[in-house]
């Protein structure tokens, strides 16, 4: 008797239907499992901690740019859109999203935007294999180093040629681009820089 006496002081948890008292992923509209990864990541990339896809470009007096982020209306950009910026910015006739995993075209948009940053004469425009790219790679992630833009590039993913993960880096530049250029340069001439 003396047991089932404890049994019952013992503290039960209660039941509550206070919503503060839960924790529901959904609150709001429904969210599918990739607008929920989507969420995360934005969050991720807003937190200091994980800069790992977001962008921050240092200026010369320290300040810092505003971040593109996982949700930034640049990743919502089309693959036209993108191949038609890099043709006609860089004077190129790409017609893939997959020839740019070479580095070469995100080597030559760094350089537009930070003059002389990349060693032009470096980049291997001709390259077929992975470690071909990785060296272009290793230009760009200098220049970036270099700047102070404080972007990861995930050099293993972009170097396999698939669709969606040079579809994002390139979408990425191309905010990067708009975010910290300058403006147009009027006297570049972008066939002569791809032969330096």
């Amino acid at each position: 008797a003396k047991q089932s006496e404890e049994r019952q002081n013992r503290k039960k948890p209660t039941k509550t239907n206070d919503a503060s008292d839960r924790h529901d992923h959904r609150s709001g509209p429904y969210r599918t499992p990739k607008a929920e990864r989507d969420a995360l990541c934005s969050e991720l990339a807003r937190s200091s901690r994980f800069p790992l896809e977001s962008c921050t470009m240092m200026r010369g007096d320290g300040t810092a740019d505003a971040a593109v982020g996982m949700m930034d209306g640049a990743y919502f950009t089309s693959r036209k859109d993108i191949l038609d910026f890099f043709n006609n910015l860089l004077s190129m006739s790409l017609t893939k999203i997959e020839q740019t995993a070479t580095g070469a075209v995100a080597c030559q948009l760094t350089e537009y935007i930070f003059p002389r940053s990349i060693p032009m004469s470096r980049v291997n425009w001709g390259a077929k294999a992975s470690h071909e790219y990785v060296a272009n790679y290793k230009l760009l992630q200098a220049a970036f180093d270099k700047n102070r833009v404080q972007k990861h590039v995930d050099v293993d993913r972009l170097i396999r040629a698939k669709y969606q993960d040079n579809l994002e880096f390139c979408q990425w530049l191309k905010a990067f681009y708009e975010q910290a250029c300058p403006g147009v340069r009027d006297d570049y001439d972008a066939v002569a820089v791809r032969t330096r």
